[in-house]
């Protein structure tokens, strides 16, 4: 499971998921990764084959570089069709070398121009019976949905309390937690480090995969009521493909509004462990 990293690009990638190509071919210089971190997987086309360069390892700490030809006729020569995927082939993830739990990995591009830029991720590695529990953020963690988000900005603590020591008992019983938010990707960055950051009486919230919209700040704003459930019952069933057909990896969700409680329930989180913060 990928928990995306620590940057992002100025439009976000829902933008550039949404835009549309006229036939799906494009002549690019050679980026030399199936299936990179952008989920863009290329295909060379050509009767050539583009050089060898780059590398790609998963350990903790480890890093995948990219470096573009050094021949610039040979790049303008290559002819490439690109496929828009968010899944890893089971070849790549092999090849990353995972461990069970929560693996970093660092994606580095050297550019001519902008030198050396880089991105990470945690990706989590998790048994086929891993037992899942949901929880969303604000409202939930956080006392109310939009102070919530824009108190801790100000170094102040708005979280619910006694949260941490919840999910911490939570994971310790044997449980995996899963955040779900409606907050859009381009706060990836904050959101995780709010996370990480809540401390309450020694007791602080557990790693986990952390969810974001892929939704822009402003489209998130004005069709949060309307759309959040639907991103989450399509996350939530996202995850659910990863595991087999005949086990319902969902154990329990919490959540603040109708749409959660909707959501969990349609992505086969059991009724009874529905959970509806009052505040």
């Amino acid at each position: 499971m990928l928990d995306g990293g620590g940057g992002t690009t100025p439009s976000g990638w829902g933008a550039w998921w949404r835009r549309n190509s006229a036939d799906g071919e494009t002549t690019l210089r050679p980026i030399p990764m199936k299936g990179s971190a952008t989920g863009v997987e290329l295909e060379d086309v050509s009767s050539t084959p583009p050089p060898p360069v780059g590398s790609l390892a998963g350990n903790p700490g480890s890093k995948a570089a990219f470096s573009r030809s050094n021949s610039e006729g040979h790049a303008a020569e290559q002819r490439y069709r690109y496929r828009k995927s968010l899944f890893p082939t089971a070849e790549q993830l092999d090849s990353l070398g995972l461990k069970p739990g929560v693996n970093t990995i660092e994606f580095i591009v050297q550019s001519a121009r902008q030198g050396e830029r880089s991105v990470s991720a945690r990706i989590f590695l998790w048994t086929r019976h891993a037992k899942i529990v949901v929880t969303d953020i604000d409202g939930t963690i956080t006392r109310s949905n939009l102070r919530g988000h824009l108190i801790p900005m100000l170094g102040r603590d708005w979280s619910h309390s006694g949260v941490a020591k919840l999910f911490s008992d939570v994971v310790q019983n044997g449980y995996q937690i899963v955040y779900l938010t409606t907050r859009p990707i381009g706060q990836a960055s904050m959101t995780k480090d709010y996370l990480e950051s809540l401390s309450q009486e020694d007791a602080t919230l557990p790693q986990g995969p952390v969810l974001l919209s892929p939704e822009s700040l402003f489209h998130n704003t004005t069709r949060r009521e309307r759309l959040s459930h639907v991103f989450k019952i399509s996350a939530l069933r996202g995850i659910r493909l990863l595991f087999p057909d005949n086990q319902n990896p969902y154990h329990a969700g919490f959540g603040n509004e109708a749409g959660d409680m909707a959501a969990y329930r349609k992505a086969g989180v059991p009724r009874a462990s529905v959970f509806c913060v009052n505040f």
